[in-house]
């Protein structure tokens, strides 16, 4: 599996996993039930063009090919693994923080911080996914692409 590969899953297994674990928080008793839906509508955004991306991509590309594997560079590959771990585990860690009710004095500072993590990350994410998952060229009713 090349590196490529294994970036893109790792989205859209973290995607899945960070809302599973929302709702085992939220059955813990880490959240009201108005809570879960404002969290998933929250996280739900964040995840869902790269995602998208990555299945597509997956999709269009089904069959193994003998096509040469793009060799991506020790600074590119550890700036994203670092930044894209970075995303992750803070995630993970203000969700855990607020349903035991660590850190976060009520929900709404959660989504503040959720609305934070989303601004630091999100333009260095969405550069670096889309670098390696790079959105088809569709072509207009004018014949030019878009």
């Amino acid at each position: 599996m090349n590196f490529r590969t294994k970036i893109g899953l790792l989205f859209v297994v973290t995607h899945f996993v960070i809302l599973v674990y929302t709702f085992i928080c939220k059955f813990l008793g880490g959240f009201t039930f108005e809570e879960l839906t404002t969290l998933i509508a929250l996280l739900i955004p964040l995840f869902s063009a790269y995602t998208t991306a990555v299945v597509k991509d997956i999709i269009k590309n089904n069959q193994q090919t003998a096509d040469p594997e793009i060799t991506y560079s020790r600074p590119f590959r550890f700036v994203i693994i670092f930044i894209c771990s970075l995303f992750i585990i803070f995630l993970f860690t203000i969700i855990t923080l607020k349903a035991f009710n660590y850190g976060f004095e009520d929900f709404e500072q959660l989504k503040l911080t959720v609305g934070v993590v989303e601004a630091i990350f999100g333009g260095y994410v969405a550069q670096l996914i889309f670098s390696i998952y790079t959105p088809e060229k569709t072509e207009t009713p004018a014949g030019g692409t878009e």
